[in-house]
């Protein structure tokens, strides 16, 4: 099954990145999943990636403002 990504090692080491910085980052923010799903998927296709101390991931504060501002009604 080709998912039209072609040969691209590139790209399949930055969706490992995020999906990994996400997996990290709701352990250790939000291990009850209280976070609206969209807002975290949202929040994690667009927020950059950071080099931090446990390797790459989302800065803990900003990341959980993004999730906030897009739980947001507009």
């Amino acid at each position: 099954m080709d998912a039209g990504l072609g040969d691209a090692p590139a790209l399949s080491a930055a969706l490992h990145a995020r999906v990994s910085s996400l997996a990290k980052w709701t352990a250790a923010h939000d291990p009850s999943r209280q976070s609206d799903p969209e807002a975290v998927l949202a929040a994690s296709a667009q927020f950059p990636l950071s080099r931090l101390v446990a390797g790459i991931g989302f800065e803990p504060a900003g990341f959980q403002e993004m999730i906030l501002f897009e739980e947001l009604p507009w």
